[in-house]
């Protein structure tokens, strides 16, 4: 059993003439022919690392596990993948913003490093939180790190996922931490990064797993019910907060309690993520939202040429005239259908975005997607015409969407409809 005191050595001294912050490719991964998880040398029998990084802002491929039951490096919507720059990658598209989360940032528990955070479970942990079996390959949770209460937005993360069904006492779980280069709590390399390989060796194995090998062990090492096989705090759907009223929003088609709005959204909420958002609008849900009587010119300072927009129910509510002008709750909503003409009666392209957590955060807590035709040169876009795919924190999301949004209600002139505010130029009644 580890002592009560294993976390506080793993941090204090314990092991740290192991290469520390090296991304040590000595992690035997499972995944990439022997190369670990910093390696980008992709050995045989296996991809690199930099062949599967996720590009922020483009929706990651699907995880299939492998015959030995690993998973893929990719990582999906419910899945991060391995390897620093990938997991920042992925981290900076916002999958986890959409698992069940703690209602709000705290302190830590014992006998947690961690500061102040707030934990997101992906559907594998929440829907099992109340077992006591071995979590399942592809248990997965994301600790955001913030330096106070107040704080909305992170300095660090601590993430893992595990591998394969044997924990093998925590070697087959990934592990990648990453906390201010200013920290004196953990050692860590020029970046700020703590750990990032398997279990096996170096600080993914004296720090991480030194730690929460002792989950669920005995009450001391059980803070969160549900506690064990390396993880200290599963978080039950029904004890989901904003991250889970963002999927599931008032009037929404989910099942409360659910997660399977992440990838396919509900009738009143969008998913994340470029294939699912498409796939979503093809299924035509917003059509029922409250919209626009018809196909208009963009009003000012809008770039967006002809377009209609439809507000989901969360909107539409704040829209009223007695709703007042306070900030739109999570789950707030909208589509901009996008057309070359008045007479148009399909859409050449679509805006969209998405409230994901109270705090608006100046946009950064804001989804954010819009494609327009290939061919167009009003905004700078991919291959397929995606102008922007993630939350509004980097990339085309922050510079062209926040840049934009960031501006409604601010004045008369970026108020073109009224109740204009907190990002939305125009809430639909």
């Amino acid at each position: 059993m580890v002592s009560s005191r294993a976390c506080l050595f793993a941090l204090m001294g314990f092991g740290l003439l192991a290469s520390a912050c090296s991304n040590d490719d000595s992690a035997a991964n499972p995944n990439n022919g022997g190369n670990g998880p910093g390696s980008n040398d992709g050995g045989a029998g296996g991809s690199s690392v930099a062949d599967s990084t996720v590009e922020a802002g483009t929706s990651p491929d699907s995880t299939v596990p492998g015959s030995d039951g690993s998973l893929a490096l990719a990582g999906t919507a419910q899945s991060p993948p391995t390897g620093g720059a990938a997991v920042e990658a992925w981290l900076a598209a916002g999958w986890y913003k959409q698992w069940a989360a703690e209602p709000a940032i705290h302190a830590s528990r014992s006998p947690s490093p961690h500061g102040f955070n707030r934990i997101y479970s992906n559907q594998v942990i929440s829907s099992a939180a109340g077992g006591t079996s071995p979590w399942p390959t592809g248990a997965a949770a994301v600790k955001e790190l913030y330096n106070a209460p107040t704080d909305t937005t992170p300095v660090g993360y601590a993430v893992y996922l595990k591998t394969q069904a044997d924990s093998a006492a925590g070697a087959n779980w990934y592990w990648y931490e990453r906390v201010p280069v200013t920290s004196t709590a953990a050692p860590h390399d020029a970046n700020g990064v703590v750990a990032d390989g398997l279990g096996t060796t170096g600080t993914p194995l004296t720090i991480c797993v030194g730690c929460h090998a002792a989950a669920g062990s005995d009450a001391a090492h059980t803070p969160t019910p549900g506690g064990h096989d390396e993880v200290y705090t599963p978080v039950s759907s029904n004890d989901a907060g904003a991250s889970d009223a963002a999927a599931d929003s008032s009037g929404s088609g989910a099942e409360s309690g659910t997660n399977d709005a992440a990838t396919v959204g509900t009738s009143q909420t969008p998913p994340m993520g470029g294939a699912n958002v498409e796939s979503w609008l093809a299924g035509g849900a917003y059509k029922q939202w409250h919209s626009e009587p018809a196909i208009h010119a963009s009003r000012s300072p809008s770039p967006h040429g002809f377009n209609r927009i439809y507000s989901n129910a969360v909107i539409n509510a704040g829209a009223a005239p007695d709703a007042g002008m306070g900030a739109w709750p999570v789950g707030a909503s909208a589509v901009k259908e996008l057309y070359n003409a008045l007479t148009d009666t399909t859409p050449v392209g679509y805006a969209v975005y998405l409230k994901t957590q109270a705090d608006s955060a100046a946009g950064a807590n804001w989804y954010w997607y819009e494609r327009v035709p290939v061919t167009s040169t009003a905004a700078p876009h991919d291959a397929n015409g995606v102008v922007a795919d993630g939350l509004g924190t980097t990339g085309t999301p922050l510079t062209i969407c926040v840049g934009c949004h960031a501006a409604a209600g601010s004045d008369a002139a970026h108020t073109p409809s009224p109740g204009g505010r907190d990002e939305v130029y125009t809430p639909v009644q």
